[in-house]
């Protein structure tokens, strides 16, 4: 697991090539670690060395059948391709088991109106937009609560420094949460 981790955070650094070698050696240690084989499919694909992204993206699905993140690199190399009847086969697959993905949803739908289906495009189109709604509610929420939160500490009665008070100050937290609240 270590090595994986250590390849994650090279990937998101972008540096490939050292999240390349450890994703390798993760698979030197455990031949079977879907996440790396994603991993190096999608550094792969990157790198545009596509034969390679292909075979480890099949390899992952040859494991995991319905593999979201495989087909989906998958699908995305085939419709590079031009195979884009292969590509909305697999996205369709993936589909049935992951049916909440909005980026299969997307692609099936780039898929789609490369065949010129349209309606059925804007259909997998729409389904995409209704997921990443979802996600935008989540972060409404999220934001909302954020300024609750904010305008609580906003209102906090400061204490200035350069007044002394016989009145306590507890301090309330949780050891090493990173978290502190001060009241009087």
């Amino acid at each position: 697991a270590t090595l994986y981790n250590l390849g994650v955070l090279y990937q998101n650094k972008n540096d490939l090539d050292g999240a390349q070698k450890y994703f390798e050696q993760t698979l030197a240690i455990d031949d079977k670690c879907l996440p790396a084989l994603t991993g190096l499919a999608s550094i792969h694909d990157k790198k545009r060395n596509l034969s390679e992204a292909k075979n480890y993206a099949q390899k992952t699905l040859d494991l995991a059948p319905h593999h979201a993140e495989a087909s989906s690199i998958l699908g995305n190399l085939l419709q590079q391709e031009d195979k884009t009847k292969e590509a909305l086969e697999v996205l369709e697959q993936a589909l049935k088991v992951t049916p909440n993905a909005f980026k299969l949803h997307f692609q099936k739908g780039h898929a789609l109106h490369t065949l010129k289906s349209f309606p059925e495009a804007l259909k997998s189109f729409d389904e995409a937009n209704r997921l990443q709604d979802v996600k935008q509610v989540h972060l409404d929420s999220f934001k909302a609560e954020s300024e609750e939160l904010l305008s609580f500490f906003d209102n906090l009665k400061v204490i200035p420094e350069s007044s002394p008070s016989a009145s306590p100050i507890y301090i309330v937290g949780s050891p090493r949460s990173g978290t502190t609240l001060l009241a009087q």
